[in-house]
């Protein structure tokens, strides 16, 4: 353990106002207690920046937080239960409710120190995150109708069981400062490339639960860096609310913590909004950058970077995080599908007013420079997903 170089701030009580200052102070002293050698041990894996060739004036980088679970959450996982065991060593149990990522990461940060960890998630989880949840040593119970729900099943089982503690899946500030070492990470690679080339940086983070982008939000405050927009990112709103398509990013509210410094300009500068289909375009350039499929809630932050770039005219390096990829093959295909699937409709809206009429036949979608494809990538061209083709018929 290091010697926190910060004094402590207050202790949190019923009474104190949570503003932007106090949790960032709070944050600060946390993330300053983990050195890296307790990340080494713990096993966070130390991302850095991936360039992801775009045409045109900007540049795009991604940092892949594909920690165990498959995804960013083992991050503020690891270092919630570490923590935990410090100030009670007797704690034989984790109890938590979750939508699938977090579970995961609870669950494999739990099995690391010998650990038992209780996920109550809805019903219909997805199958992939059921799977890595008990394969990485937690017991799942999938009985209830919301992560709400599942999150009171939680609490009511640890308030019930000695030696046994509720984790909440965003809203916990030691959890927060885990996000806080993906902030730190981007901040050092930001530097480097300031190094080199002094451009505009605009930051587009998914907001869930909010405490990866609180946590990174906090940690570009204080490197006081120049010359950066974070933005916080949504899905767009769909009949009854934000659209569920988009699982962890259809929360409602930000944990309290994370609206505290979501809800200050010094910390959050911009808001951006994305659409399935704009999803779908960051999904099919991510597989061929990457080689990788990702979720949804995963590419909305790239997602958003690529529909800024479309419109902004100044030279800008643009950064997100990719926060998760368990996703079945099928849901991936309806996903990249999306924006083809959008085309498709506005085709058959056009038919069905007798303006054109249009056929549809087989066909494999190729990723390539541009004249090759409608991809964004520079690059040999690269046979990927199966696609619908639209022609014109006279």
């Amino acid at each position: 353990m290091s010697t926190a170089t910060l004094e402590r701030p207050m202790v949190e009580t019923n009474q104190t106002q949570l503003t932007a200052n106090y949790v960032h102070e709070e944050l600060e002293w946390r993330v300053n207690e983990i050195t890296a050698a307790d990340q080494e041990r713990l096993g966070i894996v130390q991302t850095s920046l991936q360039e992801v060739a775009v045409q045109g004036l900007h540049r795009l980088f991604v940092l892949n937080e594909m920690q165990p679970g498959n995804n960013f959450k083992y991050n503020g996982a690891s270092v919630a239960v570490w923590q935990t065991l410090r100030e009670d060593p007797s704690v034989t149990t984790f109890v938590t409710g979750t939508s699938g990522n977090w579970g995961s990461s609870l669950a494999a940060a739990g099995q690391g120190v010998g650990k038992q960890v209780i996920c109550y998630t809805p019903w219909d989880v997805p199958q992939p995150k059921r799977k890595l949840m008990t394969a990485s040593g937690g017991e799942v119970r999938a009985d209830c109708a919301d992560v709400s729900q599942a999150t009171k099943a939680a609490q009511d089982y640890a308030h019930s069981h000695p030696n046994s503690v509720f984790m909440h899946a965003y809203d916990n500030l030691w959890g927060m400062a885990g996000q806080k070492l993906v902030g730190k990470r981007l901040v050092a690679g930001i530097r480097q490339l300031r190094e080199s080339s002094e451009r505009p940086g605009r930051i587009n983070l998914q907001r869930g639960g909010g405490s990866l982008e609180a946590g990174v939000a906090s940690a570009v405050f204080a490197s006081r860096l120049g010359g950066l927009t974070l933005a916080d990112v949504r899905p767009e709103q769909v009949a009854g609310g934000l659209d569920p398509w988009f699982e962890g990013l259809a929360v409602a509210e930000p944990g309290r913590y994370a609206q505290a410094i979501l809800g200050d300009k010094r910390f959050v500068q911009a808001q951006e909004v994305v659409s399935r289909v704009q999803v779908s375009r960051a999904a099919r350039l991510m597989a061929t950058a990457l080689g990788r499929q990702f979720e949804p809630s995963g590419l909305a932050g790239v997602a958003a970077c690529l529909a800024d770039m479309d419109s902004n005219l100044e030279p800008t390096d643009y950064f997100a995080v990719l926060s998760g990829a368990n996703v079945t093959d099928e849901r991936f295909r309806e996903l990249a599908n999306a924006e083809q699937g959008a085309a498709l409709q506005v085709v058959a809206r056009q038919a069905a007013r007798g303006r054109r009429r249009w056929s549809t036949r087989g066909g494999t979608e190729s990723f390539g420079p541009r004249g090759t494809s409608n991809n964004v990538l520079n690059g040999p061209t690269r046979r990927c997903l199966v696609m619908p083709e639209i022609s014109a018929t006279a």
